[in-house]
């Protein structure tokens, strides 16, 4: 029976006098008489960099040869994963307000997975720029379906600005919505903006994938 497609992923460490020029994995179910698929990893990641696989279908347990080619040197790293199914993935989420003043501005933040309410508020917290680990969140399985909408329910000067943003990450720590985020492979897959007007709906749909979270937020100015 074939699992739903799973993501593997790893951190490449190393240390070299030379410049890397070619990483490649290769993988294969263990015991198995049939090659290794070979995944050149393109760029060359730096060291310290988190590495994903391309998704998987097959359960079971791989091997997997890690090989770094650097003028006149070859350096190979045998390990192993299992591929069962695949783990949940989070969906962190925060709803913050840039300034907070005594202005009555109202955002409404929803989420839904598989249409059903998960986040419905129009509470705002302050920490806009705060690493994930520090947002609410939920749990969903690959190929839920989420759907994320803010509404301006009320734009107390008429010029709120502000969006909201869908990002993804491979990891579960660190910052997303920043110049240079911290979190692992970060990466925007939606921006919208909320704003000027009263009424103004913002909608953005997708699937989870294997191998991602995601980091779901809306920032806004009164």
């Amino acid at each position: 029976m074939a699992a739903s497609n799973c993501n593997i992923s790893f951190e490449l460490d190393y240390a070299s006098s030379t410049p890397i020029t070619e990483a490649i994995a290769s993988y294969k179910i263990s015991g198995s008489t049939d090659p290794y698929e070979v995944y050149v990893i393109d760029p060359v990641p730096a060291s310290g960099s988190t590495v994903v696989l391309p998704s998987i279908e097959t359960p079971g347990k791989y091997d997997l040869m890690v090989t770094l080619h650097s003028k006149g040197a070859t350096t190979n790293k045998k390990s192993f994963f299992h591929i069962g199914e695949c783990p949940t993935r989070t969906i962190f989420w925060n709803h913050s307000v840039f300034i907070r003043d005594k202005l009555d501005t109202v955002v409404n933040f929803s989420i839904k997975k598989n249409g059903v309410i998960i986040v419905d508020t129009t509470e705002t917290g302050l920490g806009y720029i705060d690493p994930i680990e520090k947002w609410k969140s939920f749990t969903a399985e690959v190929g839920d379906q989420i759907e994320f909408t803010t509404n301006l329910i009320k734009s107390a000067t008429g010029k709120t600005s502000g969006g909201m943003f869908t990002c993804t990450t491979t990891g579960k720590t660190g910052t997303v919505n920043v110049v240079n985020p911290t979190a692992p492979n970060a990466l925007f897959i939606d921006y919208q903006h909320i704003g000027p007007d009263s009424g103004t709906i913002r909608n953005f749909a997708f699937t989870v994938d294997p191998g991602l979270n995601y980091a779901l937020g809306a920032g806004y100015t009164q």
